[in-house]
């Protein structure tokens, strides 16, 4: 008779906890969380960098340790070497590190990608290899030992690689990516093995091997888990079905006999491994997306991490029966609760979407009606904030009235993947989109059609578009590394392809008065080029630590730059020639945006942020710690848009900033 595993016990982390890794004795539990920096408005006792790690003994309950610091943004992946010794963090700073498990420290130098955020890694089962998947699509082997990365990156993917896994007995290396595949590699040579697995129809997020290396099971953002053999690369059953999220996170037991899975349905369940039949879901649960599960090798214990700011720990022997609540044997004697804090403020009340200072109000504008199918990747305002476009996984993009918040026709369809970025030209009349299909598509704003493309060139996707300022030209930037000029009216390209990048474009923008284009990429530096003759003016700013999220042109010609990390700098205007010394002046800050008239990102870090305002307001967390995926904040014209998962939700902030 199986049962559910009894809960040991939980530790709350007032930040998403997005990584966990359990010792193969099962004595240690490793986890990260998205944390905020130092720099914040408001003084705890207890606080966590971004990119910290903390260790736990699972027995009592209790830290162990100061929390190892050495990555500058958040750490997306941990896993513990096979003998215990060595802990293996990955992180969007683009940079692998190695700890010794006993001691803390740091082992050697960082192993640095080339292909922007580490999003994956894995450990060989004789140590001596470590795996990373990365932002560029690529899988990078290291040597486990010195560092070192050995041969070149393994290409395929068209886009991120989120998970990467060995098999036991060190044959294969599996990688799953957002181009909805699978790859086999040869865990020694790195020499793909076959066609890539093509039966999932989104993004695939988590890969693990059985004990017995017979089987590999893959989870998906389309809801679904699959089950394959490794050997033939073929599918051993119907998909598994029952999830309402994304599935973030898979993981086989030890024995090989149950499949552990973690949802953004809040969820977690476990499932037959030989069958694939559903066998139960965690009674008491996370109340937030659970981002990862990860089992212990050597006993039986299952960790999980989730956006309710938990880390929990599961007994995995026989405990109470499926359904029925499950005993926190632990809790009780480890009560005292914090394990991991952000310097945050407390978020607002429940019934309150902004909490702004000095009083007032701001109402929202109104919820959305629901009109994409799946995740929402990207929004834009238009130049005088009357229309908001939004783009989707679903392949589709929708206009949106914001005054009255209904969509504006019908979607917009012909990419043939997820769209990546959207922006309207200057008169308002044309909307660009770039999609990870790699091209780019003009449609006519008002009547919705199709008008230009689709707009083909770059070998990658293509991760933003931009308007020049009297519209005539159009410029979109590519996990290519490349930048490439389009005619707007007869949408041929313009010049060669401007190439200066070490990693994907990210983000490109035209200076207001139409001399310069800016772009800044997932390796950390922002280039300046000229806008007429399209050469490369200089480098303004080469910081590899961080991922260049946004660029944004103030009407002054600044130019503010912010970072993954929620970090922002604001850059005096470019003047030439651009020395290697980059910039004159840089103001460091942790506000958000600055007074300007325009549609400005403001990413997905809660911060204190004002708008051509004296006043200032809190974004509470709750509103940017995204049930599924990540959320998107833009602020135009007294209008602030939440795009979270699928939804959009608009307020009325002017009145609380006395627009």
């Amino acid at each position: 008779d199986t049962t559910w595993p009894s809960s040991l016990w939980v530790k709350r982390a007032f930040v998403a906890v997005v990584a966990v890794a359990l010792s193969p004795d099962g004595k240690v539990l490793a986890a990260t969380a998205h944390g905020m920096t130092k720099r914040a408005w408001h003084r705890i006792s207890t606080t966590i960098d971004v990119g910290a790690i903390r260790l736990w003994d699972t027995e009592t309950g209790a830290p162990i340790g100061e929390d190892l610091r050495g990555h500058t943004e958040v750490v997306n992946a941990l896993v513990f070497s096979p003998n215990g010794k060595i802990l293996v963090s990955a992180s969007s700073d683009g940079t692998i590190l190695r700890w010794d498990a006993n001691t803390r420290a740091q082992i050697g130098e960082p192993m640095e990608s080339r292909n922007g955020a580490v999003f994956t890694a894995a450990i060989s089962p004789d140590g001596e290899r470590v795996a990373s998947g990365a932002e560029g699509g690529t899988v990078q082997i290291w040597n486990g030992e010195t560092g070192a990365p050995i041969g070149d990156p393994l290409r395929g993917h068209k886009n991120a690689v989120n998970t990467v896994a060995f098999s036991p007995d060190g044959k294969f290396l599996a990688s799953g990516s957002r181009d909805k595949t699978i790859r086999f590699w040869d865990a020694k040579t790195g020499t793909p093995i076959g066609e890539p697995l093509e039966a999932h129809e989104d993004s695939v997020t988590s890969v693990a091997f059985s004990p017995n290396s017979k089987f590999v099971a893959s989870g998906s953002s389309d809801k679904t888990i699959r089950l394959w053999n490794a050997e033939t690369r073929t599918p051993t059953s119907e998909p598994l079905s029952g999830h309402g999220g994304p599935v973030n996170s898979i993981a086989f037991a030890p024995h090989g006999k149950f499949i552990a899975s973690g949802s953004g349905d809040t969820t977690i369940r476990l499932w037959d491994a030989e069958t694939g039949a559903f066998i139960g879901e965690a009674p008491d649960g996370h109340g937030g997306p659970v981002h990862c599960v990860a089992f212990s090798l050597r006993n039986k214990l299952l960790a999980s991490g989730s956006s309710d700011f938990t880390v929990r720990l599961w007994d995995a022997e026989i405990g109470a029966l499926i359904g029925a609540p499950s005993e926190s044997r632990a809790a009780s004697t480890n009560a005292a609760p914090l394990s991991i804090q952000s310097n945050s403020l407390p978020s607002a009340p429940d019934d309150k979407a902004i909490q702004p200072q000095a009083s007032t109000n701001s109402a929202p504008a109104g919820g959305l009606p629901d009109g994409h199918d799946n995740s929402i990747t990207t929004v834009t305002f238009s130049p005088t904030g009357e229309l908001l476009a939004s783009g989707s996984r679903d392949k589709t993009i929708l206009l949106w009235d914001t005054k009255t918040g209904t969509p504006i026709g019908e979607p917009l369809k012909g990419h043939d993947e997820s769209i990546s970025s959207v922006a309207f030209s200057p008169n308002a009349k044309l909307l660009a989109s770039g999609s990870e299909d790699r091209t780019v598509r003009v449609w006519d704003a008002k009547t919705g059609a199709s008008i230009r493309g689709p707009l083909d060139g770059h070998d990658g996707p293509v991760n933003t578009v931009a308007f020049s300022p009297n519209g005539k030209s159009l410029a979109s930037g590519s996990g290519d590394k490349a930048i490439r000029v389009w005619d707007t009216e007869t949408g041929t390209p313009i010049g060669e392809p401007m190439d200066g990048h070490d990693g994907p474009v990210l983000t490109i923008a035209f200076s207001q008065d139409g001399r310069f284009i800016a772009s800044g990429s997932a390796e950390g530096t922002v280039r300046l080029w000229d806008a007429e003759t399209y050469v490369l003016l200089g480098k303004l700013i080469e910081d590899r630590t961080r991922t260049v999220q946004s660029i944004v042109f103030l009407s002054n010609g600044q130019l503010i730059v912010h970072y993954r990390d929620g970090f922002t700098k604001l850059l005096d205007p470019p003047t030439l020639p651009i020395t290697d010394s980059g910039v004159t002046m840089s103001h460091y800050t942790i506000k958000s945006l600055f007074p300007s008239p325009q549609s400005i990102p403001l990413g997905s870090q809660g911060q204190w942020v004002t708008f051509r305002s004296k006043r200032l307001f809190w974004l509470p967390s709750k509103y940017w710690n995204s049930n599924e995926d990540l959320t998107l904040i833009h602020i135009s014209h007294g209008t602030l848009v939440f795009a979270t998962g699928s939804h959009l939700v608009m307020y009325d902030v002017s009145h609380a900033l006395e627009l």
